[in-house]
C-alpha cells in the first residue's frame, strides 16, 4: 500500500526545512503504532512517501500524522493499492514504481483538484480497483478528514494522549486546564470516536 503525502501551502511556510522535519517526526510517531514496510522518507520537493502492508495500516498512520502535526502545517494524502517495486536503487533515495504508486499519485491529484474547485474539504483519497474495499476506505477517509479538520490543536493533542493511554489528569496538567475540560474536548471534538477507530485499525495488525 503506497502513501504519498505533500505539504499544503508549502511555499507559504516560514521555514520549509523545519516543516519537513516536523512531518518526518509525525510519521515516526505514527509508525510506532502502524508499523511500515518502508518508513516515510522525504522524496522530491515537499513530498513524502511510505509503504504499508494494508489499507488499514495506511489509514492508521495517516490519521496519527494528521493529529501530530503542529498548527499551520497540513498534509494531503494519496493512498494506492497495488504493486510496489524499486526501479532504481543507485541514489540515496530508491526510486519506486508500480500500480500502487500510480494509484496513490492519482488519488492525491484528485484531492488537489477537489480542493481547488471548492467541492471538498477532504485532504485524503484512496484508490484500488473500484470495489467494496475502496468505497469503504474512501468513506472512512472523508469522515476522518472532516472530524480531524475541525479539531483545534489542543483537541488533537488530547486525542493523541487518549490513544497513548495518558491519564486525563496528566493531560490536563500538561495543557494547563481542568480535567473536566479534557473530558469535554474528548467527547465534543470527536476525539473519542477517532481514537476508537484507530484502536480498531491497530488491533487488525498481523
Amino acid at each position: 500500500m503506497a502513501v504519498i503525502a505533500d505539504i499544503i501551502g508549502s511555499r507559504e511556510l516560514p521555514d520549509r526545512q523545519a516543516g519537513q522535519e516536523e512531518v518526518l517526526r509525525a510519521f515516526a510517531r505514527a509508525e510506532e503504532h502502524a508499523g511500515a514496510e518502508v518508513p516515510a522518507y522525504a522524496a522530491v520537493g515537499d513530498e513524502f512517501q511510505a509503504v504499508y502492508e494494508s489499507a488499514e495500516r495506511a489509514v492508521l498512520s495517516t490519521t496519527i500524522v494528521a493529529l501530530s502535526l503542529p498548527e499551520g502545517l497540513e498534509l494531503r494524502f494519496g493512498i494506492g493499492a497495488g504493486e510496489d517495486r524499486i526501479v532504481d536503487a543507485s541514489g540515496s533515495v530508491p526510486i519506486r514504481d508500480g500500480s500502487a504508486w500510480w494509484r496513490a499519485r492519482e488519488a492525491i491529484d484528485h484531492v488537489k483538484q477537489a480542493q481547488r474547485s471548492g467541492r471538498s474539504r477532504a485532504t485524503s483519497a484512496f484508490l484500488h480497483d473500484g470495489g467494496a474495499e475502496e468505497r469503504a476506505i474512501r468513506g472512512l477517509l472523508l469522515l476522518r478528514d472532516h472530524i480531524v479538520g475541525d479539531m483545534r490543536p489542543r483537541d488533537k493533542r488530547i486525542a493523541l494522549a487518549g490513544l497513548e493511554e495518558v491519564p486525563q489528569a496528566r493531560t490536563a496538567e500538561a495543557e494547563g486546564i481542568r480535567q473536566s475540560a479534557v473530558s469535554q474536548s474528548w467527547h465534543r471534538s470527536g476525539a473519542a470516536a477517532v481514537v476508537e477507530m484507530l484502536r480498531q485499525l491497530e488491533g487488525g495488525r498481523s
